[in-house]
C-alpha cells in the first residue's frame, strides 16, 4: 500500500463512486454512480465466461430506454484514470 501510495498521480482528481451490485437474468452486474470529478455518470459492468456468451447478451430495454447506452469495453475513456483527469 505504501508502495502505491508513492505513485498517486496528484495533478488527476480522486475518482469517488458508490457501487451497488445486482442480479439480473442469470448475469452479475456492478453499477458505478460516479460522484466526483464526473458527477452523474454511470457505468454497468460484468463479466461473461465466453466471448459467445457476451455477444448474446442484451441489456433489458427498460434500461436502453432510459439512459445513453455506449460500449465501452477497452476503451480508455471510461477508465479511472481518464475520468480523473476531469477537472
Amino acid at each position: 500500500y505504501k508502495k502505491l501510495l508513492e505513485r498517486i498521480d496528484t495533478s488527476r482528481k480522486k475518482v469517488v463512486k458508490k457501487r451497488h451490485y445486482k442480479f439480473f437474468e442469470k448475469t452479475y452486474f456492478s453499477i458505478d454512480i460516479h460522484l466526483e470529478p464526473t458527477a452523474g455518470k454511470i457505468v454497468l459492468e460484468t463479466e461473461f465466461s465466453s466471448s459467445h456468451e457476451a455477444e448474446k447478451f442484451s441489456l433489458p430495454k427498460s434500461l436502453t430506454d432510459k439512459f445513453k447506452v455506449l460500449e465501452v469495453t477497452d476503451s480508455p475513456v471510461a477508465s479511472n484514470y481518464h475520468m480523473a483527469s476531469f477537472t
